[in-house]
C-alpha cells in the first residue's frame, strides 16, 4: 500500500531546528525537502526551550519555504518530534466489544479503545504524547494490524503503548511550534521515530539497543518487539559539540579549529613511519604547535574513555529494570546513530563496549537525498505517519498504528 501524502516535520534540538519535507512508499520515507536552521547559543538547553522567541524565529523561517511547490505541500501543518525528556513508556490492555451490526470488527472499535486509553490517569508531572498499539485479539486469537477490519469476532482486545515525557517538555515545543504559525499535527516521541525508521529497513534485530548521539547529548533507549521503546536514559555533556570544547581545551586552540580537526579527521590508528602534521599554528597561549593525527588520536581515546563508562553504565541500569527481569546485555545489538554518530573512527573508539554487547552497529539512513544520521527522527516520522491509517474519528490523529509484527 502506498501513501503520498506529504508530511512536514519538525525537530528542536539543542543546536538547531531541523525541518524535512516527505512521503512514504511501502513504509519507506521518500524525501523532497530537508533543511537545517541553527539555534542561538542558549537558545534550548538538553531539550528544554530557554529562550521561546528566538526559537520561535527561526522555526517560523520554515513557513516562507523559496520551493513554492515544497511550500504547498506543508500547508502550516506540521508533525513534531518531542525530545525524550522524562520518557516512559506505559503499557495499558484493553478491550471493547464490537459495534458493528455484521460481527466483524472495524475501525470504530479501535477507536472505543483509543479513547479508553486517552481517559487513562498519567503520573504527576509527565504528560501523554501518543498511544501506539502494537498487538491485537478477537475473540482470544492473534491478529495482526493489516488483517483487522473486516476480521469476524466478538470481541476486540489491544495492548497500548502510551509513550509520555515531561510535562514542560510537551507543553514547550507544542506552544512553541503553534506559536510560531504552525498548526500541530501530531507528536511522537525522538527514539519511537528513529525505531520506526531502523525498522523500516527490514532486517534489524528483533530487541536492540539504541543511542542517538547528538550535539549535546546522549540518549540510550531499549528497543523491544522491532520498534516499541520500553525505557530510556539520556546523559547531558556527552555530545558532539561537548567532544569540539574537549578536543579544544586539550589542545589550547580554538573552537573553530577543534571543530575541523574532529570533522576532518577523527580518529584514525593507521601506523605510519613518519607523520605529517594535520595542524600547525600557534595556540591559545601563544606557543608555535603542530598537531599530529596521533597527537588528535590521544585526546580522543581520552574523551571516550570516560564517555564509554557513562554509556555502559546506562545500558546496565536499562538492563536491570525493577518492573522487569534482568535481560543479558550481551545478546543486544547497539545502533548508534544522530548527528554526532558521523564522527570518523567512532565504532573503534566506542569498541570496549563490546565487552558487554553483542556487537555496535553505526546506523546511517538509507534514504536517497538524506543519507545524514542527524536527520534520523524526522525520517522516522514520516513513516509513523505516511504508514498511519485513517479511521472514523479523527480525534485521535496523534495515534501511530504503526505495527511490525
Amino acid at each position: 500500500m502506498e501513501n503520498r501524502t506529504n508530511t512536514a516535520v519538525i525537530e528542536i534540538t539543542d543546536t538547531a531546528v531541523k525541518f524535512a519535507v516527505g512521503y512514504c512508499i511501502n513504509k519507506k520515507p521518500v524525501v523532497v525537502y530537508t533543511k537545517t536552521e541553527p539555534l542561538p547559543e542558549g537558545a534550548v538547553s538538553q531539550g528544554r526551550i530557554v529562550n521561546d522567541a528566538q526559537v520561535k524565529e527561526i522555526v517560523s523561517k520554515f513557513l516562507n519555504i523559496e520551493d513554492e511547490s515544497v511550500r504547498r505541500k506543508v500547508n502550516d501543518i506540521t508533525a513534531v518530534v518531542i525530545p525524550p525528556n522524562g520518557f516512559r513508556n506505559l503499557f495499558s490492555d484493553r478491550n471493547t466489544l464490537g459495534s458493528d451490526p455484521n460481527g466483524i470488527i472495524c475501525p470504530q472499535d479501535l477507536s472505543n479503545i483509543i479513547n479508553q486509553s486517552l481517559k487513562l490517569q498519567i503520573p504527576d508531572g509527565s504528560a501523554l504524547v501518543e498511544v501506539t498499539p502494537f498487538k491485537f485479539l478477537v475473540d482470544g486469537k492473534n491478529v495482526p494490524f493489516e488483517k483487522l477490519y473486516g476480521t469476524r469476532g466478538r470481541e476486540l482486545f489491544a495492548k497500548l503503548c502510551l509513550h509520555t515525557v515531561s510535562v514542560a517538555t510537551l507543553n514547550e515545543q507544542k506552544v512553541t511550534i503553534q506559536q510560531s504559525g504552525f498548526r500541530t499535527d501530531r507528536t511522537s516521541v525522538a527514539p519511537y521515530c528513529a525505531a520506526s525508521l531502523i525498522s523500516s529497513d527490514g532486517d534489524t534485530p528483533r530487541n536492540y539497543f539504541y543511542a542517538d548521539f547528538g550535539a549535546r547529548m546522549l540518549s540510550l533507549t531499549l528497543i523491544a518487539d522491532s520498534r516499541v521503546p520500553y525505557a530510556s536514559s539520556s546523559f547531558a555533556s556527552r555530545g558532539g559539540d561537548d567532544l569540539t570544547t574537549y578536543i579544544a581545551n586539550n589542545l589550547l586552540i580554538g573552537p573553530k579549529e577543534a571543530e575541523k580537526l574532529k570533522i576532518k579527521y577523527g580518529y584514525n590508528d593507521k601506523r605510519y613511519s613518519y607523520q605529517l602534521p594535520i595542524w600547525e599554528g600557534v595556540n591559545l597561549n601563544g606557543e608555535p604547535i603542530k598537531i599530529t593525527q596521533d597527537t588528535l588520536n590521544r585526546v580522543l581515546v581520552n574523551f571516550f574513555n570516560e564517555f564509554n563508562q557513562y554509556f555502559a553504565n546506562s545500558i546496565k541500569t536499562l538492563c536491570h529494570r525493577k518492573d522487569k527481569p534482568d535481560i543479558d546485555p550481551r545478546e543486544f545489538v547497539l545502533y548508534v546513530s544522530g548527528g554526532a554518530s558521523k564522527l570518523k573512527g567512532l565504532e573503534k573508539l566506542i569498541a570496549p563496549l563490546k565487552n558487554i554487547i553483542k556487537d555496535i552497529v553505526i546506523y546511517v539512513p538509507k534514504v536517497p537525498g538524506a543519507r545524514d544520521p542527524a536527520f534520523i527522527n524526522l525520517l522516522g516520522l514520516i513513516v509513523i505517519n505516511g504508514d498511519s491509517k485513517e479511521h472514523t474519528d479523527g480525534s485521535f490523529r496523534g495515534m501511530s498504528t504503526l505495527i511490525r509484527q
